[in-house]
């Protein structure tokens, strides 16, 4: 966009719906209450306001802050057990394929090597 098309009205509406756009903001443009506008928008905007600006953008940066606690009806106590019990999945029983598979094989009986034949001895034939 051309720089001279860029008011100080625009450059806010575009930091409002993305902090980042402050870094094609012209500098002259760039003032606390736009600065902060961009940075509450995107805390990586940070990086593009200027030195001179960022102590105060700091100072008055708001943190993020949680949204409100739902209010409670004083006509309504809760009840003094609500916890919902929270089912587990069952666990899948093994086909009975997948059981013989998983199972250890049975060990074999170790086979002895045969010993070695020792020669006849000579003698009485």
């Amino acid at each position: 966009m051309p720089e001279k098309l860029k008011t100080a009205e625009l450059c806010l509406a575009a930091v409002q719906q993305d902090g980042d756009a402050l870094e094609y903001v012209p500098e002259k443009l760039k003032t606390v209450e736009l600065c902060l506008a961009a940075v509450q928008n995107s805390h990586w905007a940070l990086e593009y306001v200027p030195e001179t600006l960022k102590a105060k953008v700091k100072a008055l940066k708001k943190p993020a802050t949680k949204k409100p606690a739902a209010k409670k009806s004083a006509t309504k106590k809760p009840a003094a057990k609500e916890k919902t019990a929270v089912k587990k999945p069952a666990a899948k029983k093994p086909a009975a394929k997948e059981t013989a598979a998983k199972k250890p094989a049975a060990k074999k009986p170790a086979v002895k090597e045969p010993a070695a034949k020792k020669p006849a001895k000579k003698g009485n034939n």
